[in-house]
């Protein structure tokens, strides 16, 4: 009677492995909220952890080349054998759909499988829509990912409803009169200006810090910075695997030795790399270089 409850552990283990493997490579990202994807950054943490499912889960990737990409996505870990559930906003179209990540077995002696399962969709909350609506304003291209080593993006889903188009019957034209072809106007030479930051709201110096909408963060990191908090702490996205909490420190407060501070204050281990896609928040009193660190 013992090799059936050694074997049922087993699965259960191979479940637990496969249900909770892949979230706990990016641990900073569950139960945060709502996390923004960029169409220029794909090594920002919520873009590094949808490439990573899309290149294994062939459901949500077809799910993702029909729909296209959303906007912004949550990840909510409930703690148990089946723990994280995945919102995907997309705003434009008033709509969210939900994915859960379900194991199976294609025959019965084969390996265990976990692709995701997406359901929806549903109506977006009236206060999710409000923080969505600023932030889909900003978004000039699809989120860009890095699938297999190589750039991808999924075009904007479009809608497209089939209608029945009744054709007025128009009468017919009459003859034609001769017309005294009148004068081209002189071309006009236009010359568009270009806003520069400032007129957006942003200060000329970084250090001069001021709280930015979604539309002006967006500016203000398409220059090269990295991102600001609302208070002016500054976020740093881990993007290498072999990047250490020194090296960030040194970067962007021109000391190495800030590196226990900043770990300490991100609750982060003591193994001075922290897993990939993790946010690192930095004290704006300590902060010297505003420029990303890649």
């Amino acid at each position: 009677m013992k090799t059936p409850k050694i074997l049922l552990l087993i699965i259960l283990c191979s479940i637990l492995q496969f249900a909770c493997g892949r979230i706990h490579n990016y641990p900073s990202l569950a139960n945060q909220g709502m996390l923004p994807l960029s169409a220029n950054n794909p090594y920002l943490g919520s873009n590094l952890f949808l490439a990573d499912e899309l290149s294994q889960s062939t459901y949500l990737f077809n799910f993702f080349r029909h729909r296209g990409a959303p906007t912004a996505i949550e990840l909510i870990d409930r703690g148990t054998i089946d723990p994280v559930k995945m919102l995907l906003f997309y705003p434009r179209q008033k709509e969210v759909y939900t994915a859960d990540r379900q194991e199976f077995q294609a025959f019965a002696d084969g390996p265990i499988q976990s692709e995701w399962v997406v359901r929806g969709p549903y109506p977006i909350d009236r206060r999710d829509y409000s923080a969505l609506a600023g932030l889909e304003s900003s978004f000039n291209a699809e989120p860009k990912f890095i699938i297999h080593g190589k750039p991808y993006q999924f075009r904007f889903y479009q809608e497209q409803v089939a209608r029945q188009v009744i054709k007025p019957v128009a009468p017919p034209p009459p003859p034609p009169q001769p017309v005294r072809k009148a004068s081209k106007p002189a071309k006009k030479n236009v010359v568009k200006a270009q806003i520069p930051i400032e007129s957006a709201g942003l200060p000329k110096d970084p250090k001069e810090f001021r709280p930015m909408n979604s539309d002006q963060l967006a500016l203000y990191m398409s220059q090269g910075y990295a991102e600001r908090d609302a208070n002016g702490d500054l976020i740093h996205t881990v993007t290498k695997d072999s990047q250490t909490l020194t090296e960030i420190a040194k970067w962007y407060t021109g000391s190495a030795e800030n590196a226990e501070s900043i770990q300490k204050q991100n609750s982060l281990d003591s193994n001075n790399t922290p897993p990939l896609g993790t946010r690192v928040r930095i004290p704006k009193d300590l902060v010297k270089e505003f420029k990303q660190l890649n």
